[in-house]
Parts: structure tokens; C-alpha cells; sequence
């Protein structure tokens, strides 16, 4: 007989005494959350392609990091605002689309939190109301249960 598990809990490392409970998502129940925000992710995928585009076209591929970085920054600012502003929308999809959408697929529960006298709070509550660093907690969580790492999660 196999004992399989669809879900497991993990205590906090920040908040001594929360744990939480995710799910380890299926095939499916990737499928499914994926699907929610297709057009975010591919919108989030084309933005970091172009980003690194317009960064190795700036920065040139010789020298170290801190030589390639050097000169982008000795660069006028409209050409840096390009890239900087590739980087906000993408960290804004991240945030409100992607990041949301893999705590609502994998989050089941959390204990020991009281979050606006709230003893069980929803997913909804965690989400407009809790830290930010639970609320990464919560989605690294997420991400291991869906069988992805987190830069497989982001693509």
C-alpha cells in the first residue's frame, strides 16, 4: 500500500508558533492555476526577456557584473528608465497576479495566527492583511507544493 500526502504543514521561521498548511499540487491543480493568469504570465515572461535584452544591449557582455552594472549606471537616466520601468511592471504582475493566485491554489489553513482578531484567518485575510514576510513564507510554501522551484514557478 502507498501513503501518499496532499498537503503538509510548516512552522514559521519568523513567527514562533504559526504553522500553515498548503496543499502539493497535481498536475491538474497546476493546470488550473495556471490558467487563472496565463496572459499575466506571458506578459511577466516577454517583460523579464525584454529586460535582459535591453540590459545586455546597454551593458555590453564583457567584464564583470560590476563593470557591466558600472556602465549602465554611467548611462543617461531616460536610458535607464527603460529597464527600470520593465522591472516595476513585472514586479507588479508578481505581486497582484502571480504571487496571490499560487497562495490561493496552495494555501489550506494557518494556526497560531490571529490576524484582526480574526482566529482562523481565509486566504483573503492573509492576503490583505498579513506581513509581507509571512505572506513569502506562505508562497515559498506554495511553490514547493506545486512540485516547482521558484524561478520554474515565476516562468
Amino acid at each position: 500500500m502507498h501513503s501518499l500526502k496532499s498537503k503538509f504543514t510548516e512552522a514559521s521561521k519568523k513567527y514562533p508558533g504559526v504553522t500553515f498548511t498548503v496543499r502539493n499540487l497535481n498536475a491538474m491543480r497546476r493546470a488550473e492555476r495556471d490558467a487563472a493568469i496565463a496572459s499575466h504570465r506571458l506578459e511577466y515572461s516577454r517583460l523579464i526577456a525584454e529586460r535582459a535584452t535591453q540590459w545586455k544591449a546597454l551593458a555590453g557582455e564583457d567584464g564583470t557584473i560590476e563593470e557591466r552594472n558600472a556602465r549602465v549606471n554611467a548611462l543617461p537616466v531616460d536610458k535607464r528608465l527603460a529597464i527600470l520601468e520593465m522591472d516595476e511592471k513585472a514586479q507588479h504582475i508578481y505581486e497582484r497576479f502571480m504571487l496571490p493566485n499560487a497562495i490561493r491554489a496552495g494555501f489550506i489553513s494557518v494556526e497560531g495566527l490571529e490576524l484582526d482578531g480574526v482566529a482562523t484567518p481565509s486566504v483573503d485575510d492573509l492576503l490583505s492583511g498579513a506581513p509581507d514576510d509571512l505572506i513569502e513564507e506562505i508562497y515559498t510554501a506554495c511553490v514547493r507544493g506545486s512540485g516547482l522551484t521558484e524561478d520554474e514557478a515565476k516562468n
